[in-house]
């Protein structure tokens, strides 16, 4: 008799839907509602279990997101939190889902790369090279457009090197709410001390980040942190009236495999970038 832990379970939970690949099955379900998809759950053992990946409860989370978000430990919960529902609908515990008799390569695939960590990976030993105080006529000279070099120590001197810690930035900037980078059109901010509880506890594979190019408006003192390095201050979009100028300063934060992938800046435009934590 074929043992419980042999079974595979996939064809019977499935039924015609079992010819689908899991990327594809995972891919439909990001298309539905919350509460479909809290539906479909309960169809079959194999449906709960992709109905229980938090990938695709941030999907739905954000694909109706706008205005003020708040995480809730996870998106499913997140989730049920922007459905306003009655609190007997809540669940107060979930443990891990053990389900003998299925496998999936797709999802392992997207466990891992959710928590996977990056430092073993390092550019340090790249052939690109680092230089430190140069003369504005030798950068333009030797490397403007002609090839790529890091320029290290421009920013020893700013505020910015000790006041823009997680800790410093929650006790002054706490309660006030910043962009938030996601796929979708649609704006979303997070209070700043609601960001960092997410970056705490999140494993995403594509996590949220700070994105935000009116930080200066929203936090004049941050202005004051910082200041435009001798070999940039050429800016051409200064000629143009402040209500026409389109945006040129951004703040960026977040956790580990969080970003932007490959883009052409807007307009074409060329951007200085600096680091002060982590790695880019």
């Amino acid at each position: 008799m074929e043992s419980q832990s042999q079974r595979d379970r996939r064809s019977d939970a499935l039924g015609h839907l079992r010819v689908l690949p899991d990327e594809i099955l995972c891919s439909i379900l990001e298309r539905l509602t919350t509460r479909d998809a809290a539906r479909v759950a309960c169809v079959s053992s194999v449906m709960y279990i992709l109905c229980n990946e938090d990938p695709l409860w941030m999907s739905l989370c954000l694909k109706g997101a706008s205005g003020l978000l708040q995480f809730k430990a996870s998106w499913k919960k997140t989730s049920r939190h922007n459905e306003n529902l009655p609190d007997k609908y809540k669940e107060c515990h979930q443990g891990p889902l053990y389900f003998y008799g299925f496998n999936s390569l797709f999802l392992y695939r997207r466990l891992y790369r959710c928590h996977t960590t990056l430092d073993a990976f390092y550019a340090d030993t790249g052939n690109v090279e680092r230089i430190k105080d140069i003369s504005l006529k030798d950068f333009y000279n030797e490397y403007d457009a002609k090839k790529p070099v890091m320029l290290t120590g421009l920013a020893d001197t700013w505020s910015a090197r000790r006041k823009w810690t997680t800790d410093q930035l929650l006790l002054n900037y706490g309660d006030l709410a910043f962009k938030i980078s996601k796929r979708s059109s649609r704006k979303m901010s997070m209070k700043f001390k609601d960001y960092v509880s997410y970056m705490k506890v999140q494993h995403d594979e594509d996590p949220l980040y700070i994105f935000y190019e009116k930080f200066g408006e929203t936090a004049p003192s941050l202005l004051k942190d910082y200041c435009v390095p001798h070999l940039f201050q050429e800016d051409f979009f200064d000629i143009l009236d402040t209500d026409k100028r389109p945006s040129y300063r951004w703040l960026i934060i977040g956790p580990e495999r969080s970003g932007a992938s490959w883009h052409v800046d807007p307009a074409l435009t060329s951007a200085w970038n600096t680091l002060l934590c982590g790695r880019k």
